[in-house]
């Protein structure tokens, strides 16, 4: 399980950590960044997480899910970061770069905490019959 913790706060922090590694100190990089954060680290609690906790409960633990769940997730972040900036009519331009960065984020996340975790599978498998539990 502490592959899901570091997996959850590896992708939502990892886009403002991308840009203050891409050099970007000056005041309005960091300030983009610290905005980009705010969002999604409060996405990525309110979003996410439930959607991880829904699909563990089905054993939906594939790349694809996740990428879908993320993409939709990165698309929802569309409307509180047009709030912050304060123009509504953004909201597909948001929209365009947030569902990739969704997706993208989610794709990480199921590397770092899905992929090749034997505990997430082998809790759902009797030990003493080796079927799955339902």
């Amino acid at each position: 399980m502490n592959r899901v913790y570091a997996g959850f706060i590896v992708c939502a922090l990892g886009l403002p950590a991308f840009l203050a590694v891409g050099g970007r100190f000056d005041a309005p990089a960091v300030a983009v960044a610290s905005m980009v954060a705010s969002v999604t680290t409060l996405a990525t609690l309110l979003t996410t997480l439930p959607f991880y906790r829904w699909c563990r409960a089905r054993q939906r633990l594939d790349l694809g899910a996740f990428f879908a769940g993320g993409a939709a997730a990165g698309a929802l972040c569309a409307v509180p970061v047009a709030r912050i900036v304060g123009n509504w009519g953004a909201v597909p331009y948001f929209v365009a770069w947030f569902l990739p960065i969704g997706a993208l984020h989610a794709t990480a996340f199921w590397f770092v905490a899905i992929w090749g975790n034997r505990a997430l599978h082998l809790s759902s498998v009797s030990s003493d019959t080796n079927e799955v539990k339902p």
